[in-house]
């Protein structure tokens, strides 16, 4: 899986270089045995540390968080991401929604609900139902972010937010210190696999897309 992540990385138009880190050295030695860029960090708290960790090294204007277990990321998505920061010098992170009409899983607390301002900002995240439900649709979050990089190095100064704790949220902290979150809309189903169970619906969703899945279990 985390090859079939990282091809998709390497075809976004908008990203010069992808860098996998991470604090296995299992999954480190799986990423050099296909050709990709690993680095072996410690332990952190969250995702958006030990990016910023890595991202040290290098002086790129935007620096995007993808997440391994997102094996239905597009490159068109990443290259959003970080188009929406070059187009709007107002918001320091962008991230992406879709919009879930399947309201059974609204209150389901693994999935990540967002608030999303007329004007295509966050205004909220939240384990809990929030959003355009009398609509018969929620915008479903996907835990990916472009940062512009004063803001990453920033976020890691800044303590935990009680926001951030009350709902696990790490995205949370920005938006507690005014950092706007520019939204981009992306086409759904997007799962994630945080549960061995979202397996057969990424499954299913790339058979619908005409993707083998074989690629992805001889990857993962």
């Amino acid at each position: 899986m985390i090859q079939w992540v990282w091809e998709a990385a390497s075809r976004a138009k908008q990203l010069d270089k992808v860098i996998v880190a991470t604090d296995s050295p299992e999954i480190q030695a799986v990423v050099q045995g296909f050709g990709g860029e690993a680095r072996l960090t410690g332990e952190f708290p969250n995702g958006t540390t030990r990016v910023a960790h890595v991202a040290a090294e290098f002086s790129s204007d935007f620096v995007v968080n993808i997440q391994g277990d997102e094996p239905l990321l597009l490159p068109e998505d990443l290259d959003k991401l970080v188009l929406s920061l070059k187009k709007n010098g107002a918001v320091g992170m962008a991230t992406l929604a879709w919009r879930c009409s399947d309201i059974d899983t609204v209150s389901q607390r693994d999935i990540v609900k967002v608030a999303v301002s007329k004007t295509g900002e966050a205004l909220y995240f939240s384990r809990s139902p929030i959003g355009p439900l009398a609509s018969g649709w929620y915008w479903r979050h996907v835990g990916i972010y472009a940062f512009r990089r004063s803001v990453l190095f920033d976020y890691c100064g800044w303590p935990v937010s009680e926001l951030e704790t009350s709902e696990q949220l790490e995205q949370l902290r920005a938006l507690d210190n005014g950092v706007r979150i520019a939204v981009n809309e992306v086409s759904g189903p997007r799962v994630a696999v945080d549960l061995s169970g979202d397996i057969a619906l990424v499954e299913k969703e790339l058979y619908s897309r005409k993707i083998s899945f074989s690629a992805l279990q001889e990857n993962s």
